[in-house]
């Protein structure tokens, strides 16, 4: 070589000059440092090694790499002992494969070795000074420094032990890497021609069996059983649906005093599993659905681990769902009568959700929005009294109309009242639990924000004009009239703004809607108020 040796290169040379050699590399150390450093190494079994490597014979073409290029790809080979090895060099194929970081071996015999990032050798390697004893590096295996059964010796040798594949999916057990190749047979006679003798040059590599359940071989396998069922016996006729319910008697029987069911997944799976096995036999024994020709299904997990099952059930020809008579008997859409109490009372309980939040518009006077198409004529829409009416303005009808009855605020009229969006009015409730949320209005946005806040004081009016009247004077602004009902100077009326919008805004906007409480409602203690509020309105700066 034309150069000064670097690095391993200095390896190959003789070890008489090897001190001359690195001094001339690093010449601001001292001879005594380097002689030190060296002494370091005297016991390093890869510096043994690589001083091994100058009898074999060097060319122009024989180079030790170490990639740096790291990558999720992380293939897994045996490693040769030191004294089958020939020579370390740059394997074009695996470099232009991106394979991460590596050292390539090639030995005396016809298999090239990878010494992958996550081998025990790499770090020792990679970081000689830090590792002048050849203590591995982290490993598969590696066991815990407060572990009993942790042996420095056994994680301390050369030999690479044989590691785990782990893939974008999942870990796969080494003893398992070892056998997952498949290639046709064919494949390998035509191999064995080629005088290639090496299994892992063959075939392409599985790295998840069908066995291994939830892998993609494994799902590909269950859907084109699940289609052989319907090739066979048509398509399903009923999809029935299982729920775990941290009610059930089994399950509270087993908590302790405060324990949470979400927080018990083995006792949920437990349970479940033994319904589960019952529904079955209800299903397949019983009849309880009629005669089944087959029945597929599949467990899957809700995000506070609650289990729940979907069973896709293929009916005999004489028991199929063919008739509007025959759906009544399946299916029932509405609440059962008192004639059955007990299936009433758990329909009510499971299959009724409720309450729901009734999102209630808030806009300006004219300041609604209105649908209309780009070749319509602009008067038609606007004469169109479907597209003008909001829930606000027919709120405001509908109070004008009650002329003897309690007075709602906005937010409490779904309570009482039913929207009907087709007709654009609303109807007294007759059932059901709604909860009314008012659209939110950040203080930037002026008028609309005031106007919020006399719906949220004012009951029961009848329009725009009487929000803006107080005391017969008719305001100019929503503000206006905000100031003069005094719902600004109100002690809680900034508390509950601020409370409100903390669940919603982010600390810019808080911040905004602070100064501007500050500016127009005068809080008695402001610097209390600061205190009360800090933590949201400093999050963004505190993190």
């Amino acid at each position: 070589m034309d150069s000064i040796p670097r690095y391993l290169q200095l390896y190959f040379y003789d070890g008489q000059h090897e001190k001359e050699n690195r001094l001339g590399l690093f010449p601001n150390l001292t001879e005594e440092t380097i002689t030190l450093l060296m002494g370091l190494m005297d016991d390093n079994p890869y510096g043994k090694f690589f001083r091994s490597l100058k009898e074999v014979e060097v060319t122009e073409n024989t180079r030790i790499v170490l990639s740096t290029d790291p990558s999720q790809d992380q293939r897994v080979y045996n490693t040769p002992t030191s004294d089958e090895v020939a020579a370390v060099w740059a394997d074009t194929t695996a470099m232009q494969g991106n394979e991460g970081p590596q050292i390539i071996a090639y030995g005396r015999g016809a298999h090239n070795h990878s010494i992958k990032h996550f081998y025990g050798c790499y770090d020792p390697l990679q970081y000689p000074l830090l590792l002048p004893k050849g203590d591995s590096g982290w490993h598969q295996g590696l066991n815990k420094l407060s572990s009993p059964t942790f042996d420095r010796e056994t994680n301390s040798t050369f030999p690479i032990a044989t590691l785990v594949d782990e893939g974008p999916e999942s870990l796969v057990q080494a003893k398992i890497a070892n056998a997952i190749r498949a290639d046709l047979y064919q494949g390998i006679i035509d191999t064995l021609e080629l005088e290639e003798n090496s299994a892992c040059n063959v075939g392409k590599r599985i790295v998840l069996p069908p066995s291994f359940l939830g892998g993609p071989r494994d799902m590909r396998k269950k859907y084109l059983n699940a289609m052989a069922l319907v090739q066979k016996y048509g398509k399903p006729d009923l999809f029935i649906t299982m729920t775990c319910n941290p009610n059930w008697p089994e399950i509270k029987a087993e908590l302790s005093a405060g324990e949470q069911a979400q927080n018990r997944p083995d006792l949920l799976a437990r349970v479940f599993h033994a319904k589960l096995t019952l529904l079955r036999k209800q299903i397949k024994e019983k009849k309880i659905i009629g005669e089944v020709a087959a029945m597929i299904n599949v467990v899957e997990f809700q995000k506070r681990g609650l289990p729940h099952a979907h069973f896709l059930t293929i009916l005999l020809l004489a028991y199929k769902i063919t008739t509007p008579e025959k759906f009544d008997q399946y299916v029932a859409a509405e609440i059962l009568s008192h004639d059955n109490p007990h299936l009433r009372a758990v329909v009510l309980r499971h299959m009724i959700h409720g309450p729901r939040v009734q999102p209630l518009l808030v806009h300006i006077p004219n300041g609604q929005m209105v649908r209309f198409r780009e070749n319509e004529a602009l008067e038609a829409a606007a004469s169109d009294d479907a597209r003008v009416k909001t829930m606000l303005t027919e709120y405001f009808t509908t109070n004008a109309a009650i002329i003897k009855g309690p007075k709602y605020l906005y937010s409490e009229f779904p309570e009482h009242f039913v929207w009907n969006e087709k007709l654009k009015k609303w109807k007294g409730r007759d059932r059901g639990v709604v909860i009314g949320r008012v659209a939110h209005a950040s203080s930037g946005e002026g008028e609309r924000y005031y106007l919020r806040l006399l719906l949220a004081h004012v009951r029961g009016p009848t329009s725009f004009d009487e929000l803006l009247t107080v005391n017969g004077v008719c305001c100019v602004s929503f503000q206006e009239a905000a100031l003069k009902r005094g719902i600004l100077e109100q002690d809680n009326a900034a508390e509950q703004c601020m409370d409100e919008a903390v669940q919603v805004e982010m600390p810019n906007a808080l911040r905004r809607l602070f100064a501007t409480i500050l500016i127009f409602s005068c809080p008695e203690n402001p610097a209390e108020f600061w205190e009360q509020y800090y933590i949201p309105l400093s999050d963004d700066f505190r993190k």
